[in-house]
């Protein structure tokens, strides 16, 4: 199909007017071109470099064009796989085999695809270094291989370190980049799904969750409780990232359903993890154990010594063996695998203490060494996990021909063929898993080598790799709503006349132009100052006579505002040039919004000479609307925000202080959340906050007892007020211990 020059010509106007580039107008007119003569695939390609080039979302609505030519999907030429660890660079778990095996399956395909591995565990290498597994990865398999190191100076938990640098990295790259697949566990997908849904970058890159196993999951069967405000970070991230990743798969019938019970989430792609048996000229048996004793059999656990992989199901059970007399002496447990803590004690000792039977640990060893040696030594490998989305272990086993017994949990069940389970065992029951271990000890134990695959190997490595490379669906994800309605900015002020007039400067250079201004003086010494200032940008004036405080000049703020929009914004920071806009095109292409955040790029008022940007020291992340982890610790955002004026008015504005309470916003936004209102983030620094501001009420007062005593007791009665009495009495040992100092109530 072809078409006119004529509908491109506004996008070459727009592109004059903004841009005096005259190499990047001639790459514009050049991708008008490519459409022009229905070469869709090089159009995009130009469309993508152009934004890549240009970093911003000029370019994003072009592509609707493309599909208005009857362009639907684009092949898929570059993919990413995102993972905090890959076998090689980290010793060994399922999410590092799963990854492995995936990029190995699709670089030994004949897909023409470009592949790329970013390893956000960097500077970890289990053994080499990052040079190393460059040349590794690209000699082996023309594998891209890059370490992204995370360590940065950001204030915000390591996971979302972590997927932020993520979310920068492949936004740098986004134009060479047509799918991202990532891993479930520590979210590291969050940031760059959120900068998706709110139309910030990576809209035509599909993004994807490779499912393996997440941390409420992990929790459940392993006895673990949530202590801490990053683990409940953790918790947040991953259900997020499920909700919005354009596409989830999963290794088990059993954790789809698991994750549309748990989160609702629909229709996840169910494919079995790829799983590989190494050559053993490739792979010398290097066992780690003495010479083997024929007259004691020996039962082998392999991973984590933990109570999710069943480690007291084992011990149970062994001991049961033991108490007969005919059993003593004739079998022992080796443990191969690095020590962790069980309730609080190594677990060598915990499982040394507890064993009425000889015991033996190894360190951790190379997955293929573990099943040459088990079969080589014809021991008997045990897996009495307690919960797990599919084993990777029990299809090696498989695979390896060893004979095994493993806990009949359904995500295991589905990958042993129904009649060839007789290695299956009751999850959590030491009591059939002793009868088990009684055959072993009597020779009987053959038909434990009998299990195979329900499924074909070979067919899941093509089904995989038809996954990985399958066409790019394009997605119209611009702004539908072209309206430009009125924000109504709230500067509350007192007597920093100086950072008032800074603040108002960077206001009213705002791309975004359907703005008024309105300055609430409280109670200003120099509030003549202050009115001429604001005079000078014709912002609407208020002067209070009394002294009234934050919440009070935020909420009179509103009473006099106009707009459908409010942003407050406090008189000592700087917005960035399309902070205003950014907000407006998030909250009309996601209308459910009632609050918008995001990202403070935190600088230090000494070091800040007045003149053009100042110099982040580093950024303040945010989450959105976490509450349970936002009690312990706020990450809702600070006080730059943009509301809905009827959100606003519906659960009653700010709280209005006698004192200069601190915690003014923060205690808004926790009435907010517990209100019901839908508070989301942009994952970016949109605004500098300036840190030690002179005559801030925040800094002279933060060691202030009483007054932080009062904070608290404001956030309690919030939320006692919005979810009753009882219920917000179960909050109060959060609230009194959020931060420091800490108080008894």
């Amino acid at each position: 199909m072809k078409t006119s020059p004529s509908i491109f010509c506004s996008n070459i106007r727009k592109f004059s007017v903004s841009s005096k580039n005259e190499p990047l107008k001639i790459l514009l007119e050049k991708a008008v071109r490519y459409k022009i003569e229905g070469d869709y695939e090089k159009s995009l390609e130009t469309y993508r470099k152009l934004k890549d080039e240009t970093q911003t979302t000029l370019f994003d609505a072009d592509i609707e064009e493309l599909k208005s030519l009857g362009v639907e999907e684009v092949p898929c030429k570059s993919v990413v796989f995102v993972t905090a660890g890959i076998k090689g660079p980290t010793p060994g778990g399922g999410i590092a085999t799963c990854f492995y095996n995936m990029v190995r399956a699709l670089a030994e395909s004949d897909h023409n695809c470009k592949i790329t591995v970013l390893y956000v565990a960097d500077p970890y290498y289990a053994k080499g270094n990052k040079s190393h597994w460059v040349s590794y990865f690209e000699e082996n398999y023309g594998v891209t291989f890059v370490g992204l190191n995370c360590n940065n100076k950001d204030y915000g938990s390591k996971e979302m370190k972590r997927s932020y640098e993520v979310k920068k990295w492949l936004e740098k790259n986004e134009s060479n980049i047509d799918r991202v697949v990532f891993h479930d566990f520590y979210g590291l997908a969050f940031y760059s799904t959120l900068s998706k849904k709110m139309g910030r970058s990576l809209l035509n890159v599909e993004l994807v969750i490779s499912a393996h196993g997440n941390n409420k999951l992990s929790n459940f069967f392993g006895s673990k409780k949530t202590q801490t405000w990053s683990e409940q970070a953790i918790l947040f991230m991953e259900k997020e990232s499920y909700r919005m990743a354009d596409k989830v798969t999963t290794p088990s019938a059993y954790y789809a359903q698991w994750l549309h019970d748990a989160f609702g989430i629909q229709m996840p792609v169910h494919l079995e993890n790829i799983i590989y048996k190494e050559n053993g000229s490739e792979l010398p048996i290097t066992s780690k154990l003495g010479a083997t004793n024929p007259h004691v059999k020996e039962i082998v656990f392999f991973g984590r010594a933990e109570r999710l992989k069943g480690i007291d199901v084992l011990i149970n059970a062994l001991n049961l063996v033991a108490e007969s007399e005919e059993n003593k002496g004739k079998f022992k447990l080796i443990v191969v695998g690095n020590s962790t803590k069980i309730d609080g004690i190594e677990s060598n000792v915990y499982i040394k203490e507890r064993s009425n039977f000889d015991v033996e640990f190894v360190g951790a060893c190379q997955a293929h060494d573990f099943y040459k040696d088990v079969k080589q030594r014809n021991a008997t490998a045990v897996f009495p996990t307690l919960g797990e989305t599919s084993s990777c272990v029990v299809v090696e086993s498989i695979l390896y021909n060893i004979r095994f017994l493993a806990s009949a949990i359904p995500g295991i069940k589905e990958l042993v063929k129904k009649e060839a389970q007789h290695c299956l065992f009751e999850p959590n029951d030491p009591y059939t898993l002793a009868s088990k271990l009684q055959l072993v000890l009597k020779d009987s134990s053959d038909a434990l080598l009998d299990a195979e695959l329900s499924f074909s190997m070979e067919h899941k490595k093509e089904e995989w790799c038809s996954l990985l490379t399958s066409p790019i669906i394009i997605r119209n994800l611009t702004n539908s709503d072209v309206s430009e309605p009125l924000v109504s900015v709230v500067i509350p002020t007192s007597d920093r006349p100086e950072l008032l007039e800074e603040t108002l400067d960077a206001l009213y250079k705002q791309t975004y132009r359907n703005i008024e201004v309105i300055v609430v003086d409280d109670n200003s010494v120099e509030w003549t100052k202050n009115r001429a200032i604001a005079s000078s940008f014709k912002c609407s004036y208020y002067y209070l006579e009394e002294k009234k405080y934050k919440g009070y000049a935020c909420n009179y703020g509103v009473s006099r505002s106009k707009g459908e929009f409010v942003l407050f914004f406090d008189d000592d920071d700087l917005p960035r040039p399309d902070m205003i806009q950014n907000y407006i095109n998030a909250v009309q292409l996601n209308p459910e919004i009632d609050i918008m955040s995001c990202f403070a790029g935190v600088f230090e008022h000494s070091n800040f000479s007045g003149e053009g940007l100042p110099d982040v020291e580093y950024n303040s992340y945010s989450l959105g609307n976490s509450f349970s982890t936002n009690i312990l610790c706020n990450f809702f955002g600070k006080g730059t925000f943009l509301i809905k004026k009827s959100s606003f008015i519906r659960v009653g504005g700010y709280a209005e202080d006698n004192d200069p309470v601190p915690m003014v916003d923060y205690r808004f936004y926790v009435k907010s959340s517990a209100s019901g209102l839908n508070i989301q983030v942009i994952p970016e620094p949109l605004y500098y906050y300036r840190k030690n501001s002179p005559k801030s009420l925040f800094y002279e007062n933060k060691d202030n007892k009483r007054l932080q005593y009062l904070a608290k007791l404001g956030i309690e009665n919030n939320i006692k007020l919005v979810l009753g009495e009882e219920v917000g009495d179960g909050f109060k040992h959060l609230i009194w211990n959020q931060s420091l100092p800490k108080y008894d109530s």
